[in-house]
């Protein structure tokens, strides 16, 4: 917590909350009942707006596991489970923001999957989804959550679907890569980071595009450093979108990307040399 006060990741970036912590209760996760295949993270969120009182929760974010300890490396739409299992965590949201009694805002509710198919609510707030989310929303589901909560905030229709949507035509991620692949495997390079230089196509399937958001990348040619197990996403070498004709292709590309960036960077700084 002193290092990310250091970076000015406190909380509110107010000063005292490196401080104490009250832990209430710890409880873990699980992906047992809710996914057929491994590959999978045990907490999802769902984002929203409230307008006049009124929750909209357009969708669904999946999310892949976090990297021990707990470092999030990707976020990904739509949802892959069944309508069923998605009408229950929405369910959930719903109550959990409905209690706050909200008048117009963003939303961003965070749910731990159980084993049979329950949930556990881990946070929920009156503000939008972090980082890419909202674009996200809008390249899968054509639904602009911040012009929404502008339209509402003017009176206007804010033509948010009554219930959330469960699948989509396309699907988009966003992956922060960190210097381990996806099983905590520390990267045993080095090397200059230049994502510049990498063939995307070596390592996604056809039709999939990554695109480097520059602004949550460390500099350019700068060496990678150790992952730090503490750090969190101070650890993310680089911030990527990547885009899918789907949401399984995109499941399998994200891992790609995690398992296999190193060793074809490390390709094209020796073919450049």
């Amino acid at each position: 917590m002193r290092l990310g006060s250091q970076v000015g990741m406190n909380e509110l970036y107010a000063s005292g909350t490196d401080g104490d912590l009250l832990v209430e209760e710890i409880f873990t996760g699980t992906t047992e009942g809710w996914y057929d295949e491994p590959g999978h993270g045990d907490h999802v969120s769902v984002e929203g707006i409230v307008a006049h009182g009124v929750y909209h929760p357009p969708c669904l974010t999946a999310k892949l596991p976090v990297v021990a300890p707990f470092t999030e490396v990707a976020s990904t739409l739509p949802g892959t489970r069944p309508e069923a299992l998605q009408r229950r965590i929405e369910d959930v949201s719903r109550a959990a923001v409905d209690a706050l009694n909200l008048d117009t805002c963003g939303t961003h509710t965070e749910i731990r999957l159980d084993p049979g198919g329950t949930v556990t609510l881990i946070e929920t707030g009156a503000r939008s989804g972090g980082l890419l989310l909202t674009r996200q929303i809008d390249e899968v589901h054509s639904i602009d959550p911040i012009a929404m909560l502008v339209d509402e905030q003017l009176g206007r229709e804010v033509g948010c679907p009554s219930r959330m949507l469960t699948t989509a035509d396309r699907a988009a991620a966003s992956v922060g890569v960190i210097p381990t692949n996806a099983a905590v495997i520390p990267w045993p390079t080095r090397s200059p980071r230049r994502p510049d230089l990498v063939n995307w196509a070596r390592i996604v399937s056809p039709g999939t595009r990554v695109e480097e958001i520059k602004a949550f990348s460390m500099p350019v040619g700068e060496p990678v450093p150790s992952y730090d197990p503490s750090g969190g996403s101070r650890n993310w070498l680089g911030l990527f979108v990547v885009h899918a004709p789907d949401a399984h292709q995109l499941h399998r590309d994200c891992h790609a990307v995690l398992d296999n960036l190193e060793a074809e960077l490390g390709r094209s700084l020796g073919q450049r040399g």
